[in-house]
């Protein structure tokens, strides 16, 4: 892992709830919670859908020395993540 790379989490929960966990080379280090409307939440949800992101491979690219990105989502009881 690249050290100069930003690390953080972001969880959203269909309420409109966020955490986001900065760990590393972020400016808001820590746990910090933020509420949504639920409707913005809805909408993301109808764009994974859109892109067919539950069909996507796993893995994505073949780079081993670019940062990477992580995504994880759970929709209805279906869960997908994608690495890239």
């Amino acid at each position: 892992m690249d050290l100069s790379c930003p690390v953080y989490k972001i969880t959203l929960e269909d309420d409109g709830a966020v955490v986001f966990e900065g760990k590393q080379r972020v400016s808001a280090m820590g746990v910090h919670t933020r509420k949504i409307q639920p409707a913005a939440v809805e909408e993301l949800a109808h764009g994974f859908d859109a892109i067919d992101y539950f069909d996507l491979p796993e893995h994505l690219g073949s780079c081993t020395d670019a940062p990477m990105v992580l995504t994880s989502v759970s929709i209805g009881g279906r869960s997908h993540q994608v690495s890239d």
